[in-house]
């Protein structure tokens, strides 16, 4: 179960990557060529193209820092309130006091009992 559940996580971080890289690189790709022809007509120079650029690009990055950061606090957050659940389960038979057998006594007796190990069924 948790196999598959990993596996469908990195199909879908995948998949997000894949489509915010397209995204990043698309955007980069139209502002160059936007740049390019507003740089043609004189209406920008080609250093304020370049920044605009490389501004871009950095929020695009951050961007990216930061889904990767919302997904780890996901993560986090479901091992913390499994931690949780752990922490506030209440077992139904306590190991101090609680039930006890009314009387004690008897034996225990082994007959026929042996034991080898798998690798030395002989000794």
């Amino acid at each position: 179960m948790i196999y598959l559940i990993g596996i469908k996580r990195a199909y879908l971080y995948g998949g997000f990557s894949f489509a915010f890289t397209i995204f990043m690189y698309g955007a980069m790709v139209v502002v160059i060529w936007f740049g390019a022809y507003l740089v043609d007509e004189k209406l920008l120079s080609v250093g304020s193209i370049t920044s605009y650029l490389f501004y871009c690009i950095q929020i695009l990055v951050n961007f990216a820092i930061f889904t990767n950061l919302i997904a780890t606090l996901m993560q986090v957050s479901g091992a913390a309130s499994k931690i949780i659940e752990y922490i506030d389960h209440k077992p139904l038979i306590l190991s101090r006091g609680g039930l006890k057998p009314d009387k004690r006594g008897g034996e225990i007796e082994f007959k026929n009992v042996t034991f080898s190990y798998p690798t030395k069924p002989d000794i």
